[in-house]
């Protein structure tokens, strides 16, 4: 919310000094008890970020009433919040103040002399105003993967264009596509052997991982290749490094190859990237997942599980210290608050030998340190690859899902 309200300021402070801050009645898609309550806050933020002499009027509140509670303030900054999409989005519009009666003679109601918006992803702190999301998979569309063997994705907006999109990468491509009419779109492919050479010594079963780079972009490594690359939206390579990137809330460290395994160790992927939250993982391991939580205070948290090898259990932490084991898991790991209750869930294969027997098991791990399932979700192919997705509506945040032969998109 705050980041939403710095937004729309930037556009309006200088046409709103002296003016008084009022808000309609919110628009949702999405039911919202706690409605006014989020209104008068981001009219709150707003107010703030837009200067000390900027006075909070009433909200929710309709035009016209907001104009005759301005009437002695210099200017009227009305307010538009709405949650649609799963994004929070904010219009402000700056009216000016008729100063005596024969300016309310000529013009009663002047039109904006301003106009501000702003929006960002919903998070917990703007979800705690809403009806809670029921945490259940009610609609899994699947599609013909559109290149055999997938083995990492990615569900995010990575060419900036305000869409999503959905990165798959095999052994011999990566793909950038979206999920239409029950099909998925390959809108951009690029072939590996366009950025790496193949690895002097691949691993038997090759590992693959992908995360949103804090520079931009997105880092992509495999085992059976022998160099990691960062690309962009258009899959073009804008750097390419020897280490295994791996995911950390915030973007992605790396780790070194070892024989059938990745080193505890973390570094900078490049000399340009900020160091690990994480420098020493503390034991070797074979798949990693992590995401920033905003929990439901607003505080801005993150969290970071990887799969022991010695012993197949997922061990997850948070900056504050906290951890949990979570035994007997799958490689295929991934992390994220699906309904936005500030708790994260962590998402995982079964640890089985026979696809058959595999599933998607999604879990939550407590406030109180304790990890709950909560649900599961048969995949007789086998999961190659997860990938939670950003809010898009009311519901629970999508996932998907790659089998050898299907992309799957639970929601």
């Amino acid at each position: 919310m705050q980041r939403v309200a710095r937004q729309v300021a930037r556009d309006i402070a200088s046409a709103s000094a002296g003016a008084i801050v009022a808000g309609a009645a919110l628009d949702s898609d999405a039911a919202a008890p706690r409605g006014a309550e989020l209104v008068a806050r981001v009219v709150s933020l707003l107010a703030g970020a837009i200067g000390p002499e900027v006075r909070t009027g009433k909200a929710p509140t309709t035009l016209e009433a907001a104009r005759a509670d301005a009437s002695s303030a210099a200017a009227l900054v009305f307010v538009k919040v709405q949650v649609a999409g799963g994004e929070l989005r904010v219009s402000a519009d700056v009216f000016p103040i008729a100063r005596n009666v024969w300016d309310r003679a000529r013009n009663p109601s002047p039109g904006p002399a301003a106009h501000g918006f702003g929006s960002a992803r919903i998070d917990a702190e703007v979800r705690s105003y809403l009806a809670p999301i029921p945490l259940v998979a009610s609609e899994t569309l699947k599609a013909p993967v559109p290149a055999p063997a997938i083995q990492a994705l990615l569900c995010a907006d990575v060419d900036g264009d305000d869409a999503l999109e959905l990165v798959a990468a095999s052994g011999r491509d990566v793909l950038l596509g979206r999920f239409r009419n029950k099909r998925f779109d390959v809108m951009r492919k690029a072939a590996w052997e366009s950025f790496s050479p193949i690895a002097p010594v691949p691993w038997r079963q090759a590992l693959m991982s992908m995360a949103m780079s804090a520079r931009g972009g997105f880092d992509l490594g495999s085992t059976d290749r022998a160099h990691a690359v960062r690309l962009d939206g258009q899959l073009s390579l804008q750097d390419a490094f020897g280490g295994f990137p791996v995911p950390v809330p915030g973007g992605a460290v790396c780790a070194q190859r070892e024989i059938g395994e990745l080193s505890k160790e973390l570094s900078p992927c490049t000399k340009q990237s900020a160091p690990s939250p994480w420098p020493d993982i503390g034991f070797a391991f074979d798949g990693s997942a992590a995401a920033s939580v905003v929990r439901a205070d607003g505080r801005v948290d993150g969290v970071f599980a990887a799969r022991r090898v010695s012993d197949s259990t997922a061990v997850l932490r948070d900056l504050q210290g906290h951890t949990a084991n979570v035994p007997n898991v799958g490689a295929q790991l991934a992390v994220a608050d699906l309904d936005l209750d500030g708790e994260p869930e962590l998402l995982a294969s079964r640890n089985v030998l026979d696809p058959s027997q595999d599933a998607l098991v999604v879990r939550t791990w407590r406030q109180d340190g304790a990890v709950q399932e909560r649900w599961s979700l048969p995949v007789p192919q086998g999961i190659s690859a997860i990938a939670p997705c950003p809010p898009e509506g009311p519901g629970m945040r999508p996932i998907a899902v790659a089998t050898p032969t299907e992309l799957w998109l639970i929601r």
